[in-house]
């Protein structure tokens, strides 16, 4: 291996290494921008599920404030039903109370029976009253009226105890009321808090402060007797009636003085007790009023509280719609509950402006009732609405249940999705960092950062969320403990309906009695029928009242219908966006999957790529260390040769520029190497041909002599003299044509020569001259030989000839001596032959003597043959000479042009040497060349450097990208497993709503034992007018007989 190959195969090893470098950047680039995508798609998926979750949280308070409000309304339905079902059956109390008797409050005939008729009685009677009235029948009406008397004193008694119980329970709501206030006082200055921990709390105690409301109005309404203006009188004239039992007292002790006196003095002392315990009532209403004031002073101060609370919700209403510019879901739904909040502020300071309106005296009772149940009814129609309202939702949670189950079913294949794409990075990040240790980035950090703080948020925004459900369900528990026992109100109404007197028969059968007892009856008897009339008067009053509050709610009906018609268009208006909304967060969710599952395939084929280009950079690396090592040996021979290059320089740059491809000058070289070969081998060729040439033309010279040598003894045999004419003529002519025979074949050669030397100079081309100036030589060799043959023939015919004819001993010694000569030339001159034909094969051979050597012996042997042929032929003619020098001095011309041919060849050895010396420095350039390119493989083993670098920091940027993306993962899956806590949160307050629903159809069970209770009532009322239709009867019976009497 010469250097230049050496120098050409290091060239083409360092451009495929910059050529596999080159690759390995472009992949490198080309695996950092699809890096940067991925980056880019992850944060758009990240920007994608903070939205979700921004949604998740809106929708999630959306739910909570709905399934709120859902459980507000159902219970207000269930307490307006209730409050409903209390006046309907104080209604009929009011209804069944009008049969009361206006001074006694007891019923007439309660004790009589529906299959006894009373027109049988006054018809049986009638004959009877003729006669005069028995002591028997006088004693029975006296027992009825004590028995009467001990009745009234009894359920005065039981008044007095139940308005005691009344005013605890006042003070009670009295105490609470404050507690209420102080609570509120303390709500006022927490506006520093959030918005969403201040609606909380307000909504707490606006909740707590309709519960005591309604439990205010329940208890207001369920005073004894407030709404019947009879009984009120006989409260508020305490006096009057304990003159008028005097009067009775006084009368009745004029009846007789017989054995019931006992029984008189006993009915005495019971009124006494019953006035004592009368006074002891004044007292305690009096209380009652006192309380009633501090009440409606405190009624005021809430009333107060709860505008200032209007006044601060609608400046954080304000301030939260400011700043919430950008969430316009959110805003809305702020919205929603901030209009829910007024209003109920706006319900609740209504219902406070109607409470103190109340007179504190209670003289006004029967507006502050009737004004207490117009909101009753408006109540109960808030709560159809709401249970109409409450259908609804179930329907659209039953749909919402579905379609969580739906989005359950994607999140669990997603998270599939995201177990095997966790997996396939771990992988990944574990063969990374085996490779390289990884290098945390700031930029990455930061980004992380974010994201957590953006995940605290949502957490918090969960605790939150979750503490307003606790909420929520402690509210619930609270209503549900606070609303009115069923057991409780059925022992209340069966205390008041199932109170039945025992009937008190009175036959009023008038035997002997004065006249005064007969009047006091009659004055008793049209005093019963004014009270009477006078209840029936207020009962129409009251009748009337009811109709045009009828009226009135109609109106409000019609309102709120209108209203629940606009609450469900807006409800399904909701409900229509919240399905979109999760129609394209489903089909978000889908995308998103696709695009994961081909991020997944994506990722492997860039792993199987990653081992690929891993494999490559370790085998780049080692060939790289082992180009390291030889460039270090380089290096060192460059420094010793950069003192020596460096004037060298201009010319460098100059062949740098033209031999920018190397590969072309290397063939350059080898085609000169080549050419340097061939000229060698031509030259080598020429030489053997020359020394070949030289033998044949000295073999030439060789035969021309002997030819000549032979003419001359031709001629000298020709000019020999003769006895015998006739044979010596005929061997003369023989002579003679062999001797012009061959003089005109050596002019033919001599011809030829001087032919192919003017062609030679014509042509100047010294190999073709040579070849030809060889076969030409050749082929008269041949000639002669064969024109030899022949003379020897006719040389031996003749001298048998001459024998014969002479016998002379002379003859046969020359004969001798010439066949000696001849059979020494012959053969050698056939060898001569032979060898000159086989000269072209044996070339090495042939050449061992020079020209010069040739041209002596030929001299040599021409001046013997002359010597010779002085001895021999002394009588030789001046013709025979001329043609011999003549010869001479062509074979003179022949080795002066073979000199100048051997001269010509040795001037283009010298060029040769020449260009071999050229050729030597030019590959003295191309050493110093290659040490330029080794310069420049140092520069691109720096490039390569750099670009292993490169490699390094972008490795170093893949992994952590990929931490990225597994933290990225762990934070999608703490979202997943936050969103499945919060899916069941949702189904437990699902549950709670189906507890609620089981608790309403409990309390609709009540109810309708309720209405069967009324019916019952209203039978018993029925039988009622009947006994008073009976009464009337009697009345005039006894009043036409009292005439009749007269």
């Amino acid at each position: 291996m010469t250097p230049i190959q050496i120098a050409s195969s290091v060239i083409e090893k360092l451009q495929e290494e910059n050529r596999i470098a080159l690759e390995t950047l472009h992949k490198s680039q080309s695996n950092i921008k699809y890096l940067e995508r991925q980056l880019a798609e992850k944060e758009r998926l990240i920007k994608i599920l903070e939205d979700k979750l921004r949604i998740g949280a809106n929708t999630f308070l959306e739910t909570s404030n709905r399934q709120k409000e859902i459980t507000i309304k159902h219970l207000e339905l269930q307490i307006q039903k209730l409050l409903k079902e209390n006046k309907e059956l104080e209604k009929q109390l009011n209804i069944a109370q009008c049969d009361v008797c206006a001074k006694c409050e007891t019923r007439y005939f309660l004790g009589m029976s529906a299959d006894t008729n009373p027109m049988q009685k006054t018809i049986a009677k009638k004959p009877i009253l003729k006669n005069p009235l028995s002591k028997s029948a006088a004693d029975t009406e006296r027992q009825n009226r004590e028995k009467m008397l001990e009745r009234i004193i009894e359920h005065k008694d039981k008044r007095i105890i139940h308005l005691s119980k009344e005013v605890h329970r006042l003070s009670k709501t009295e105490k609470e009321l404050t507690n209420k206030i102080y609570r509120l006082s303390k709500l006022i200055p927490l506006s520093h808090m959030p918005s969403e921990v201040l609606t909380e709390c307000l909504l707490k105690e606006i909740q707590s402060l309709e519960s005591q409301i309604q439990l205010y109005k329940g208890g207001q309404d369920k005073f004894p007797y407030e709404t019947d203006t009879t009984k009120f009188k006989f409260d508020t004239n305490p006096s009057n009636e304990y003159d008028r039992r005097k009067d009775l007292s006084v009368k009745g002790t004029s009846i007789g003085n017989s054995a019931s006196n006992v029984s008189l003095r006993n009915v005495k002392d019971t009124i006494n007790l019953g006035a004592k315990k009368r006074d002891t009532f004044n007292s305690e209403a009096e209380n009652i009023q006192q309380e009633n004031v501090t009440l409606v002073s405190t009624l005021h101060k809430l009333y107060n509280d709860v505008s200032e609370l209007k006044r601060l919700f609608a400046s954080e209403n304000e301030k939260l719609y400011q700043s919430l510019t950008s969430d316009t879901l959110r805003k809305d739904v702020l919205k929603i509950q901030w209009r829910d909040i007024i209003s109920r502020l706006n319900d609740i300071a209504e219902s406070i402006q109607n409470i103190i309106r109340v007179n504190p005296n209670f003289k006004s009772n029967e507006i502050v009732s009737d004004e207490s149940e117009n909101i009753i009814l408006r109540l109960q129609d808030r709560l159809r609405d709401s249970l109409e309202l409450a259908t609804q939702y179930e329907n659209e949670n039953a749909s919402l249940k579905e379609n969580i189950a739906k989005l359950k079913d994607q999140l669990l294949q997603k998270q599939h999705n995201l177990q095997m794409m966790e997996n396939q990075t771990k992988k990944l990040s574990d063969e990374i960092n085996a490779t390289k240790a990884v290098q945390k980035n700031t930029q990455d950090m930061d980004d992380i950062q974010h994201l957590k703080g953006l995940l605290n948020l949502k957490q918090k925004q969960l605790d939150s969320a979750e503490s307003h459900l606790r909420t929520c369900q402690n509210f619930i528990d609270e209503l549900k403990r606070k609303s009115p026992d069923s057991d409780n109100f059925k022992q209340v109404v069966g205390t008041i309906f199932n109170k039945k007197d025992i009937a008190v028969n009175t036959d009023y059968q008038f035997g002997e009695q004065s006249v005064k007892s007969l009047i006091t009856k009659l004055d008793v008897a049209e005093k019963n029928i004014k009270t009477c009339e006078g209840v029936i008067e207020g009962l129409q009053k009251v009748i009337q009242n009811l109709e045009e509050e009828n009226i009135k709610l109609e109106s409000d009906l019609h309102m709120a219908k209108f209203k629940k018609v606009l609450c469900e268009a807006n409800n399904n208006h909701t409900a229509c966006l919240k399905i979109y909304s999760l129609e394209a967060e489903n089909s978000a969710l889908k995308n998103n999957l696709q695009s994961t599952s081909k991020e997944v395939e994506y990722l492997k084929a860039s792993g199987e790529e990653k081992t690929s280009l891993l494999s490559k950079l370790e085998v780049s690396e080692k060939r790289i260390n082992t180009l390291e090592v030889n460039i270090t040996k380089a290096q060192e021979v460059i420094e010793n040769m950069r003192k020596e290059n460096f004037e060298l320089q201009a010319e460098v740059q100059s062949n740098q520029r033209e031999n920018v491809v190397s590969k072309a000058y290397e063939d350059d070289v080898m085609s000169l190497r080549n050419e340097l070969v061939l000229k060698e081998n031509e030259i080598r060729n020429l030489k053997e041909s020359l020394h070949a040439f030289e033998h044949k033309a000295y073999e030439m010279n060789h035969y021309r002599k002997t030819l000549r040598q032979e003419i001359e003894k031709l001629c000298d045999a020709l000019l020999e003299k003769s006895e015998s004419s006739r044979n010596e003529a005929n061997r003369k002519a023989i002579y003679k044509a062999a001797v012009l025979h061959s003089a005109q074949a050596l002019l033919r050669l001599d011809d030829d020569f001087n032919l192919i030397q003017s062609e030679d100079n014509e042509k100047c081309n010294a190999l073709e001259e040579m070849k030809r100036q060889v076969s030409i030589y050749l082929t008269e060799v041949s000639r002669i030989h064969e024109l030899l043959t022949i003379k020897e023939q006719e040389k031996e015919d003749l001298l048998k000839q001459f024998l014969n004819i002479n016998d002379l001993t002379d003859l046969q010694g020359f004969e001798s001596s010439h066949e000696m000569h001849f059979q020494g030339a012959a053969p050698a001159s056939g060898v001569e032959s032979v060898a000159g034909m086989s000269s072209s094969g044996s070339l090495k051979t042939a050449g061992g003597s020079s020209s010069e050597s040739g041209i002596h012996s030929a001299e040599k042997n021409m001046q013997k043959g002359k010597s010779q042929g002085t001895i021999h032929n002394c009588s030789q003619s001046e013709a025979v000479l001329r043609n011999a020098q003549e010869e001479l001095e062509a074979s003179k011309s022949i080795t002066t042009f073979l000199l100048s041919k051997c001269s010509q060849l040795e001037d283009l050895l010298e060029k040769e040497r020449t260009e071999r010396a050229n050729h030597d420095k030019e590959i003295e350039l191309q050493k110093d060349t290659i040490k330029d390119l080794k310069n420049q493989v140092n520069v691109k083993n720096n490039v390569a450097k750099r670009l292993n670098t490169l490699i390094e920091m972008m490795r170093s940027k893949e992994c952590n990208d990929e931490i990225t993306v597994e933290q990225l993962k762990s934070e999608i899956k703490w979202l997943v497993n936050e969103n499945q806590k919060v899916f069941e949160k949702i189904t437990a307050t699902q549950s709670e709503l189906s507890r609620c629903k089981e608790e309403n159809s409990r309390i609709q069970n009540d109810l309708e034992s309720l209405k069967r209770q009324l019916i019952n009532e209203k039978y018993e009322h029925a039988k009622v007018n009947n006994e008073l239709k009976h009464l009337r009867l009697q009345i005039s019976n006894s009043q036409s007989s009292t005439l009749n009497d007269i």
